[in-house]
């Protein structure tokens, strides 16, 4: 019994040795949320009217508001909006792979459903890791007269407990302090508004082993809850540089402990042959 427990803890070792967290689903090329978690909220009031486009604004209005399930979704290509706003336009493809995701500040029900929804994932960063790379595009359907007023947006947050590590945020404002703005008059994907497909890295060198937790997220601001705006987000990925690649080949040591544990596990299975007879 010693001896193939022995035989089962080096393996493990070896095999524990050459393991890397990623990303899960990153792509969504499972064609649906697998891997993560999506939130909805909703503010009678309608969504926040101060804090402008950051994830601390969303955060405090999902506080301040009452769970709601979303209807966010995985799709091919993005062609219609929930509110119906929208203009007939080109389709919008994946970025990478087959499918795309997205967060939006409606549900299927349209105008007054939501106020804001958000997917998240908790995951290791991989050791070697330098970046988390992903690509953004926002699309929205208000009116220029409203772009300031009712600033609705969306992003993309990196986060450590309490602590945001980085954050990447779209809007609808031209004027505001959002990284992107949308464009007038696009007419893409079903949406009037829309910025192009935007791709975004987090410096995540020197987290590696450590569990961070991303979250894509969309909200109506403003004070209403009409008016939809969606957040695509595609292709989510470590790059985990020279140093984690080397690690997933075993090293000199690695090998030696993995012809250990074959030679433990084939004299203990030896042993209990002999004792069997």
């Amino acid at each position: 019994m010693k001896v193939r427990t022995l035989a089962i803890v080096a393996v493990a070792l070896v095999l524990s040795a050459g393991a890397h967290a990623q990303i899960t689903n990153g792509s969504f090329e499972t064609g649906n949320f697998s891997g993560w978690t999506q939130s909805g909220f909703i503010n009678a009031a309608g969504g926040p009217i101060v804090g402008g486009p950051q994830y601390s604004t969303f955060l405090a209005a999902q506080a301040a508001g009452v769970a709601m399930a979303p209807t966010d979704g995985v799709l091919s290509s993005q062609t219609t909006a929930f509110d119906g706003l929208g203009i007939a336009g080109p389709a919008i493809s994946p970025t990478q792979g087959s499918f795309l995701a997205f967060v939006a500040n409606e549900t299927s029900a349209g105008d007054e459903s939501i106020t804001g929804t958000s997917i998240s994932q908790t995951f290791t960063v991989p050791v070697g890791a330098t970046q988390l790379r992903f690509d953004v595009r926002l699309l929205n359907n208000d009116t220029s007269d409203a772009f300031v007023e009712f600033d609705d947006f969306g992003g993309v947050a990196l986060t450590q407990g309490a602590t945001v590590l980085a954050q990447f945020n779209a809007d609808i404002n031209p004027a505001s302090g959002a990284n992107i703005h949308t464009a007038e008059a696009v007419n893409a994907g079903g949406f009037v508004n829309s910025t192009p497909w935007t791709s975004v890295s987090f410096n995540v060198a020197g987290l590696g082993g450590q569990n961070v937790t991303l979250t894509a997220y969309a909200t109506n601001y403003g004070g209403d809850n009409s008016v939809e705006t969606r957040l695509l987000i595609d292709n989510i990925r470590t790059d985990a540089g020279a140093a984690a690649t080397a690690q997933l080949i075993p090293t000199l040591s690695e090998w030696t402990l993995v012809a250990l544990a074959v030679m433990v596990a084939v004299t203990g299975f030896v042993r209990l042959r002999r004792r069997a007879t």
